[in-house]
């Protein structure tokens, strides 16, 4: 968990978020007008603990790969505006649920998780949004180091 102004994030994804519905108002980049989300595994006959998850849009069938970042950077501590997590409702460590896009390099082998972008979600509301961190210094392109699994 990291503190930031007395809210500790949660690092585990509760498994009851899964195949819930997230409203996420301001859409996506390149998926604005697409608001409602879904989380669910990769494949069919992943675990629930799988280190990646699908964010799939409702209204069609577009999904992006998504992961916890703790999976990959235990010191992964981002400092999120309070007036982020104001507008969200979210006022203690049971209402935050965090996760990070995921860029698939399949050219190049690699999995590369965006730190400066995370998808910040009140869990009770489902209600949530993509966003820019102020601390540059999280990288949009953190590498991940498969080996090490």
């Amino acid at each position: 968990m990291s503190d930031n102004d007395g809210i500790a994030m949660d690092t585990d994804l509760p498994p009851d978020h899964r195949g819930a519905v997230m409203e996420l108002p301001d859409g996506i980049p390149g998926l604005t007008t697409e608001t409602r989300f879904v989380l669910s595994s990769v494949a069919p006959d992943a675990p629930e603990d799988s280190l990646f998850q699908l964010l799939t849009c409702l209204d069609d069938d577009t999904s992006l790969v998504v992961t916890q970042p703790w999976n990959f950077f235990a010191d992964y501590a981002p400092d999120i505006d309070d007036g982020e997590l104001e507008q969200l409702g979210i006022t203690s460590p049971e209402d935050l649920v965090l996760f990070c896009p995921v860029t698939l390099d399949s050219q190049a082998g690699c999995v590369y998780v965006n730190l400066l972008g995370p998808f910040v979600v009140n869990g009770q509301s489902m209600v949530g949004r993509q966003v820019v961190l102020t601390d540059r210094d999280w990288p949009v392109r953190a590498r991940v180091d498969l080996s090490a699994l």
